[in-house]
């Protein structure tokens, strides 16, 4: 019988992380320029591409987040930083409709704070 019930919370803590992990898909406001990006799955994998923006450069369409997994704390990947033309390590911590989003390129690094929309 424990061994039934020790089973049983695993699998509800499980079903719990795994669905919560999920957060991070949608779309986002990035509060700049008026650019919005949908995140999806892909695979195993999450990636983002801007789909509307105020910006005067034409990024419409790219990809800006890449090889987003899944951590204990949140998401690790990549974020496409348009002005470095630049690849920086990114951490993603969805909660709810807001996002913190850490860009970090060596030892200096940027929070943003994205809503969904």
């Amino acid at each position: 019988m424990k061994k039934f019930i020790s089973l049983l919370l695993f699998i509800l803590i499980t079903s719990i992380t795994a669905f919560a992990q999920t957060d991070i898909e949608g779309t986002w406001d990035m509060k700049k320029d008026g650019t919005i990006v949908t995140i999806k799955k892909a695979d195993s994998i999450f990636e983002g591409f801007v789909i509307s923006t105020e910006s005067e450069a034409d990024i419409v369409g790219k990809k800006v987040i890449r090889d987003i997994k899944p951590t204990k704390n949140g998401f690790e990947g990549e974020i496409y930083a348009i002005k470095l033309d630049k690849w920086l390590e990114a951490k993603f911590k969805p909660d709810g409709d807001i996002m913190e989003v850490k860009a970090s390129l060596g030892f200096v690094s940027r929070t943003m704070e994205w809503d969904r929309k």
